[in-house]
């Protein structure tokens, strides 16, 4: 059995940033999938636009609707070949991460939809990602170390 002095030595050795980073670590690929999705329905990190601006070419936006209608009729979801989607990477850079892409059209769409910010999770993925994502695996690695069943 477990005591409560040998808990409170497992807490004093508890490193919370560490496992924090690790848990972040384990569920970048889970942000960029989040990422994607909402760009597939045309939503952006941007809280004031939330939808990507318009095509300007009606036929353009005919064909794109045809392809993917989740963003509505003339938005797009920055996706034709599906490249541009595939490129998608998350790092973290000290305390922070970075959503980005590697493909060669990153620059331009970066620039071109700069204030719809096309990287990054809405207040409401970023929810969504703490809960299914990093507090799941987080509160098992603090468990794991202080050898609780929970």
């Amino acid at each position: 059995m477990t005591t409560v002095a040998t808990v409170l030595r497992r807490l004093e050795s508890l490193n919370v940033e560490e496992i924090a980073k690790s848990s972040a670590r384990k569920n970048l690929q889970y942000m960029v999938d989040l990422n994607r999705l909402q760009l597939s329905t045309g939503e952006t990190q941007n809280y004031m636009s939330k939808k990507l601006k318009g095509y300007a070419n009606e036929e353009y936006a005919d064909e794109k609707h045809s392809m993917n209608p989740l963003p509505g009729w003339g938005y797009p979801d920055l996706k034709l070949t599906g490249r541009f989607y595939k490129s998608f990477y998350a790092v973290l850079e000290g305390d922070n991460i970075e959503i980005g892409a590697k493909d060669e059209k990153t620059g331009w769409l970066s620039e071109h939809y700069e204030e719809d910010r096309i990287f990054g999770l809405t207040e409401e993925n970023k929810k969504i990602w703490m809960a299914v994502g990093f507090l799941p695996y987080f509160n098992r690695l603090i468990s794991n170390h202080l050898r609780l069943k929970m």
